[in-house]
């Protein structure tokens, strides 16, 4: 029996299509009955032929067979062939049908109510089933897609597990998605050599304001991995690189080097701060015992005008590593957007543009879409992997996170289009909500089938931002853009110290009490109330804990950098330090043995100590208090104690009533 729902998704999509048609040609009622309950049969027949585990298109095997599929439909019946592009007209109304979303358990909201007139055929459908079986013995079925479940570039790999077995994680995910292989047969075919072969990294890293906010930006000890392990397979010359978005409109210190330095692919000693912002640094990755460089570079210099599709975005500017890279793999980061309602992979690579101010430079979704899509046809992207270890989930999702979502996930595929569908279904999203997904999908032929290779489970807890909330904001970027790009920075609050807000005294306070005044600050305050509150109680919890041990702890206590760096170590890196301490304390401060950080790693000397955790604030703060013993700013004497002390801290109540209870009947064993 065919539903309702599929019936309304028929009605709208005849009615589409019909108001392009000559009035002569266009359908009448017996006809158009026809025509909605065929199209409705050929929705649900193709949805029910699904594989086990093989995730296609979510309604028709793809969208150039749906527009082929509406096309034929209305040559027989009507003798008139659309002679414009129907795709879109498809691409609105799309939503996962609930047989679909029940047989994955992933709680899909249905369509809109169908109409009246839906309500009338599926009714009569309901009252003559002969009827019923006469109009499924018409319906068209649509040829196989030709889709080989076993090719690689049809495989999508997905992982969930210990976010502090990552490292691992990652691993799996390489294997399962053949990304090596890949990379082998696309350097082959260039004809260079290892060394001239390119391969460009493209992260998220821009967004981050706050770098304890972790679930905003992609983690460096994964892109630092992943360089490592290309090196390690034989290619050289990889380089990271980002670009920049419209917060250096509004605070300083925002190029990329140096939004990078503050999230931790580099040291932040190893950048100015001064002057004009560097367009490129070198960082370290240890390759067979060595330190080998890598150069992360801002993707707004260098720039080349390249002709891109006139329809699309023209004549437009863009990096030459980035047009000249031989292979692309962006790195994105699993977030929710109040615009596009999730920020992946399109998000990432839209960032690939070096215009600075995009709500200006790309003032509709609409101009930002087809921004991305003129920037994948042009220069195509061979891997996309997406970083869900830690990720950012509601309304401010894709700037703000103040305690990040640990779903311990990472996605990896050879198409960027198939990895983005997978990630946007495990957050309970319909792919197509997206208008980067549609635009993209649209102009590079339909979405990719692909099977999934993993345990693809729907995130649970996670938020997703409201559909009004992302009408209104489009809205409001549609006619009003650069209030727009004025209002997010008062809404998202003060970042890091290092990016201070850009102008005089008078203005920053001129412009914080036009925040009060207009609902900014304390909208964003309540957005990220809970969360916030957690984290500031938290932070007062374990400080007043230090002043009242201040006596144990004086550096704590006393250096409020040394507090702050001490506050992110996990107890495994806090045991791991007071080892690296004991065996190589005195050599660090007598300034005989190196202090390196490198992604996860920290080497001493030529010794390597991995420093593992769902994010990379335990590596950052365990190298730089070693950083600080060998500059003396403390000793390592001084800092023994300290982290015994802070060992302990972390032991909350229940744990501590926990080991009493062993050491109790441990105890009792023995006597």
């Amino acid at each position: 029996m065919i539903a309702a729902d599929s019936i309304s998704l028929a009605q709208i999509l005849v009615d589409a299509v019909q108001k392009e048609a000559p009035e002569e040609k266009r359908p009448q009622d017996a006809t158009r009955r026809e025509m909605i309950i065929r199209l409705a049969a050929a929705i649900e027949a193709n949805v029910l032929t699904l594989g086990d585990r093989v995730l296609l298109d979510p309604e028709l095997r793809s969208l150039k067979a749906a527009s082929d599929l509406v096309k034929q439909v209305f040559v027989e019946e009507t003798g008139w062939e659309p002679d414009k592009m129907i795709l879109p007209a498809v691409f609105e109304q799309r939503c996962p049908l609930p047989e679909l979303a029940a047989e994955y358990g992933m709680p899909i909201p249905r369509r809109r109510n169908p109409s009246k007139e839906a309500m009338a055929i599926f009714d009569e459908l309901i009252e003559n089933p002969d009827l019923s079986r006469n109009y499924e013995r018409k319906v068209i079925l649509l040829p196989e897609y030709p889709f080989d479940e076993v090719d690689p570039q049809h495989l999508v790999a997905v992982q969930v597990g210990d976010p502090d077995k990552k490292l691992d994680m990652l691993d799996t995910v390489l294997d399962h998605s053949c990304f090596f292989e890949h990379l082998e047969t696309i350097w082959k075919k260039s004809g260079k050599s290892k060394d001239d072969f390119s391969i460009v990294v493209k992260p998220h890293i821009i967004p981050m304001l706050r770098r304890d906010e972790v679930g905003v930006y992609t983690d460096p000890t994964l892109v630092l991995y992943l360089v490592r392990r290309i090196m390690e397979a034989g290619w050289p010359n990889v380089a990271v690189a980002e670009g920049r978005n419209s917060f250096g409109n509004y605070f300083d210190g925002r190029g990329v080097v140096r939004v990078a330095a503050r999230a931790g692919y580099v040291e932040e000693e190893d950048v100015s701060i001064e002057g004009k912002a560097p367009s490129r640094v070198t960082c370290h990755v240890p390759v067979g015992g060595k330190l080998m460089p890598v150069d992360i570079v801002d993707l707004s210099h260098e720039l080349v005008e390249h002709d891109f599709s006139p329809d699309l975005l023209g004549r437009h500017p863009v990096a030459r590593l980035w047009g000249d890279a031989d292979y692309r793999i962006t790195f994105g980061k699993l977030k929710t957007h109040y615009v596009t309602r999730y920020a992946l992979n399109l998000i990432n690579v839209s960032l690939a543009l070096p215009m600075e101010d995009r709500l200006v430079q790309y003032p509709t979704e609409q101009a930002a879409a087809k921004a991305v899509a003129a920037l994948l046809e042009a220069f195509p992207v061979q891997f996309s992997l997406i970083d869900g270890i830690t990720a950012a989930d509601a309304l401010l999702g894709y700037v703000r996170r103040p305690r990040s979502r640990v779903p311990g996930v990472i996605i990896a595929g050879q198409s960027v289009m198939a990895t983005e569908s997978l990630a946007a279904q495990m957050m309970g999203v319909d792919p197509f909500e997206s208008i980067y997904t549609r635009t993209a999908a649209e102009r590079l032929g339909g979405m990719t089938p692909y099977k999934v290779i993993g345990d693809a489970v729907l995130l649970n807890p996670w938020r997703n931002v409201r559909n009004a909330f992302v009408d209104l904001v489009a809205a409001l970027m549609k006619y009003l853009p650069r209030v727009a790009n004025y209002w997010l920075p008062l809404v998202v609050g003060d970042p890091d110290p290092c990016f201070p807000p850009k102008g005089g005294p008078k203005q920053i306070r001129r412009r914080r009490r036009l925040a009060w005044f207009m609902g900014a600050r304390p909208l964003g305050m309540w957005l990220a109330r809970r969360d916030g509150l957690i984290i500031a109680l938290k932070k007062a919890r374990i400080r007043r804990k230090v002043q009242k041990n201040a006596s144990k702890m004086p550096l704590s206590a006393g250096y409020p950098e040394f507090f702050e760096e001490a506050r992110h170590l996990s107890k495994n890196d806090i045991s791991l330090l007071i080892e690296v301490l004991a065996l190589h304390g005195n050599a660090i401060q007598k300034c005989e043995e190196k202090v390196v950080r490198a992604g996860h790693i920290i080497m001493v000397g030529e010794n390597q100590f991995p420093f593992f955790g769902p994010d990379a604030l335990g590596a950052i703060s365990a190298g730089r208090i070693l950083q600080g013993a060998a500059k003396g700013w403390w000793t390592p004497a001084q800092v023994l104690p300290e982290l015994k002390q802070w060992r302990e801290l972390g032991i909350t109540r229940a744990q501590k009533l926990k080991l009493k209870k062993e050491a109790r009947k441990k105890l009792e064993k023995n006597t």
